[in-house]
């Protein structure tokens, strides 16, 4: 039966006999380990002792190990050099390239195939396979399979011509040799669902009695809840926690996560929101989490990295700006104007892996720059070494950029640096493997080092543990709740690896190699889960990332309930919320735009396009002088094509000046002309920007441009006579009380008219309705209109766009294919007007009633549409998805 509830994380009373008869206690994981020795430890004091022999309780492969260890301390010739996982896969990593260099076996992602090796060497050794033995000819008949039995034929060699040895293959060795002096060893599997054959003949080998503890009969309470998707379902979680820990103050509680890595952190932020541990309580969130965070991935680890990274030939973009952001490395002047100018240029620089030599150039006025300058001057850093030597390089780097700061560090920054510093030094386990190392591959060394080194906060035990599947196996809870049931993941899908037969790994039953399998493993864990605990939830999501989902087929005992959870904060918040006392403004009016003020505003049509869209974007981008930063971008972006675009046409015209000029060009000529004033338009691209997106794309994009500028003028053939009176023409405009400096594309006049034809290039899909409303998406035609001292008898969109270029306008006068002269049907439900007179007397109404609520600073977050937010670059700071008649929800505190 399940245990009851007593106080206690672990009840001791079925193993009592076997500890009584002298037997060794082995666990699966060092986890399981621990809480028998922890229980057993109070029960000791409990009984008043002060005290006690230790009790025999130890994970499985690690008391094996412990066994070869005393093997090695009595027969010396015997001791191997023990590699780790880390130094291994290293070994695994050099032998695939060599491998590479010598056959033409290829992979995309090298790292990738080491680690899948790494992980069939174990596989076979845990099943005593020898694949160059009988199984050579299953291996043989696969590519893959065939390429890892190379590999793992140079990787034993390399073992043995270096006197090293995996943990497993010290095993191996162990089974291969039994010891005398073992025949009073007993030993007790305790919560093994399954012993691989190695470890089993292990057992054999150096015990005389090995018994299994049997396990106890399923008897929790079985429930099963459907919740609609991850964020309801985790968020149920927490609250259930939080009332479970409250309400029974001595029960122990257990959260499984099958996805430990994707729901941790998420889960982690619900928890601490529903325990208020979120702020100068952080460090009292009653809960342990089995698996730590990626060593690499905290701050001040991650800041030392990316300091290591900024001395290299190749600068990663997020690498350089966290060298700013870092609070772990003394640079004075990162909050100075110099350090926000060097950051916008950093970006417009526009790669997303900066040269060392840009980098110090963009950097060179800050004391970034000095730093970098300095480390390009070690001559060291250029010269191979080993790992262990470095490490010492490393070390010295570091303490040039002070870190890890001037200020204390809490206690988790203290944690994580020893646990770096701890690093460094395992570094020189690696000089046996990696005997030379140039300086970007001890950097990629080190950073997977960090990778897969776990940190975990020391931290007092809880009764509340969230555990991955495997590391709560044999654990006892009171309440225990399995999170992420979905028939897609319970059971998983087989995933065999490519590195051995499928047909062999299905046959011995390895891990993942079968539905069939997975299937048998997951019912068994989860009857264990049933055995040790008193209650038991299940839940899944009905939907996740948007794809439905069902229930596993291994609930369907469970007694399913009806359940929902509220979206939004916890009770708590919610009470506190209520019972605010605050006084609230809602002032959406900036202050006035006074003469001062006005005179330092810069902005064409752009600003009045801002104010349009949104009037915060207006304020924030004209008055607050806030610009969203540019992507990067490994081709032209948009902005740089129009203007290429732009640039090539006012070439072209500057040539032809009129429609008959262009009428008597032969396609030859027309050829060259367009050839030349692509050829001068891309001169004036910035030579950064050449380099940036290479001679290749260059030489794409001028085949590209030529190529559209051609079917351009062979819509411009289609006009009646014109005359280009005007390109790039400035003129000002007084709108209201608001100036204007406006830059007009092109201006024609037609044969025999009195007015003229203002032209806009777009090179994206465009139409007029944009310029109607009293809020237009696109004033800049109509704001052109205003400011042309002569008649305007037609405005137009010139679309230059491949396979699409056509005129799209609206005037008084056909002066073009596309430009529409029915103005009351082209401007139905956006104006009431019946004529071209009458629309311009609408935009000039419309367009001074925009620049005039500029001016009164009228700043609210107001889009005018969905697309207006889709490239505006400041919803941080509008907040404009924010409800702000609640508390914040956990999505908008960062939870998912």
């Amino acid at each position: 039966m399940a245990p009851e509830t007593t106080g206690s994380r672990y009840d001791l009373t079925p193993l009592l006999p076997w500890i009584e008869q002298g037997f060794t206690l082995l666990t699966p994981n060092l986890r399981l380990a621990r809480r028998i020795k922890a229980e057993w430890d109070q029960r000791q004091q409990a009984a008043g002792l002060r005290a006690w022999q230790p009790l025999p309780v130890h994970s499985l492969e690690g008391w094996l190990q412990s066994l070869w260890q005393q093997r090695c301390n009595a027969e010396p010739v015997l001791r191997r050099i023990l590699l780790d996982g880390g130094a291994a896969l290293a070994l695994w990593q050099q032998i695939i390239d060599e491998d590479q260099r010598r056959t033409g076996y290829h992979l995309l992602r090298t790292d990738a195939a080491a680690r899948q090796a790494q992980q069939a060497r174990d596989n076979l050794l845990r099943w005593e396979v020898a694949p160059n033995g009988t199984a050579a000819a299953e291996f043989a008949l696969d590519a893959d399979c065939s390429a890892y039995l190379r590999w793992h034929v140079a990787f034993d060699k390399a073992l043995a011509k270096g006197g090293f040895a995996t943990a497993l293959d010290v095993i191996g060795l162990l089974a291969a040799t039994p010891a005398a002096g073992h025949a009073d060893r007993k030993a007790l599997l305790v919560a093994f669902e399954e012993v691989p054959p190695l470890l089993s003949s292990a057992l054999s080998a150096h015990c005389v009695v090995v018994e299994e503890l049997p396990p106890p009969p399923p008897g929790a309470a079985r429930h099963a809840i459907a919740y609609p998707d991850r964020k309801s379902e985790l968020t149920a979680i927490a609250r259930w926690v939080k009332s479970t820990f409250d309400g029974d103050p001595r029960a122990s509680i257990g959260v499984v996560l099958d996805d430990m890595r994707g729901d941790r952190q998420r889960l982690e932020y619900l928890l601490r929101r529903e325990f208020g541990c979120l702020d100068t309580d952080y460090g009292t969130l009653p809960v342990n989490f089995s698996t730590g965070w990626a060593l690499a991935e905290v701050p001040v680890v991650r800041d030392a990295l990316a300091a290591l990274e900024a001395g290299g030939r190749q600068v990663p973009l997020e690498s350089a700006l966290a060298l700013l952001r870092s609070p772990f490395l003394q640079l004075p002047d990162r909050h100075s104007p110099l350090a926000l100018d060097f950051i916008r240029k950093l970006h417009d620089h526009g790669r997303e892996q900066v040269d060392g030599g840009a980098l110090r150039s963009l950097a060179a006025d800050l004391r970034l720059g000095e730093m970098l300058l300095e480390i390009s001057t070690w001559r060291e850093l250029h010269e191979a070494a080993a790992p262990s030597v470095w490490a010492e390089r490393f070390h010295a780097q570091l303490a040039l950029w002070g870190w890890p700061g001037e200020r204390s560090l809490d206690s988790l920054e203290y944690q994580q640096v020893e646990q770096w510093h701890g690093l460094l030094e395992q570094l020189m386990a690696y000089d046996a493997v990696c005997p030379s190392l140039d300086q970007s591959g001890a950097l990629n060394l080190l950073r997977r080092c960090a990778q897969d080194a776990s940190f975990q906060p020391r931290t007092a035990d809880s009764r509340v543990q969230v555990l991955g599947p495997l590391e709560a196996a044999g654990l006892q809870f009171d309440h225990l709740w399995l999170c992420g049931l979905q028939a897609s993941q319970w059971p998983a899908p087989a995933r065999p690896n490519p590195f051995i037969p499928v047909a062999l790994q299905r046959r011995l039953g390895m891990p993942h190699a079968s539905a069939e399998r997975e299937w048998s493993y997951a019912r068994n864990l989860l009857s264990q889960y049933r055995s040790h605990c008193r209650m038991l939830h299940a839940s899944y999501s009905q939907s996740v990332d948007g794809a439905p989902e069902l229930p596993s087929a291994l609930l369907d005992d469970f007694a399913w309930e009806d359940r929902s959870v509220t979206a939004g904060p916890p009770a708590n918040w919610q009470r506190q919320w209520q019972a605010r006392d605050i006084e609230e403004c809602e002032d959406q009016l900036a202050p006035a735009v006074d003469a001062a003020e006005l005179a330092t505003i810069r902005g064409g049509s752009a600003l009045v396009e801002d104010q349009s869209h949104c009037p915060f974007r207006a304020f924030a981008r004209r008055r607050l002088r806030l610009q969203p930063l540019s992507e990067p971008s490994l081709a032209l972006n948009a902005a740089e094509r129009g203007n290429l675009l732009h640039r090539a046409l006012h070439i072209i015209w500057e040539e032809l000046e009129n429609a008959a000029n262009l009428a008597a060009l032969d396609a030859n000529a027309q050829q060259q002309l367009v050839a030349a004033a692509v050829s001068s338009a891309f001169e004036t691209l910035k030579t950064a920007r050449r380099v940036a997106v290479g001679h290749a794309c260059i030489e794409q994009e001028s085949r590209h441009l030529a190529v559209v500028l051609q079917q351009w003028l062979a819509v411009e053939r289609q006009r009646e006579d014109f005359v280009v009176v005007a390109r790039e023409q400035r003129v000002d405009l007084d709108l209201g009380a608001l100036p204007l400096h406006l830059q007009v594309d092109r201006i024609d006049r037609s044969a025999g008219a009195e007015g003229v034809t203002i032209i806009d290039y777009k090179s994206g899909n465009c139409e007029p309705r944009s310029w109607l409303g009293e809020r237009p998406a696109l004033p800049q035609l109509p704001l052109y209109s205003l400011a042309s001292e002569s008649p305007v008898e037609a405005l137009a969109f010139a679309q230059v766009r491949a396979r699409k270029c056509t005129y799209k306008g609206l005037g008084a006068r056909a002066v073009a294919p596309g430009v529409n002269t029915d103005i009351a049907r082209a401007t139905r439900g956006k104006e009431e007007v019946d004529a071209w007179e009458d629309l311009l007397a609408a935009w000039r109404n419309n367009l001074q009633d925009l620049a005039d609520s500029f001016i009164r600073g009228r700043a609210e977050v107001d889009p005018l549409n969905a697309n207006s937010c889709t490239w505006c670059g400041l919803q941080a700071l509008c907040r404009v998805e924010v409800d702000h008649s609640a508390p914040a929800s956990a999505d908008e505190e960062g939870a998912s």
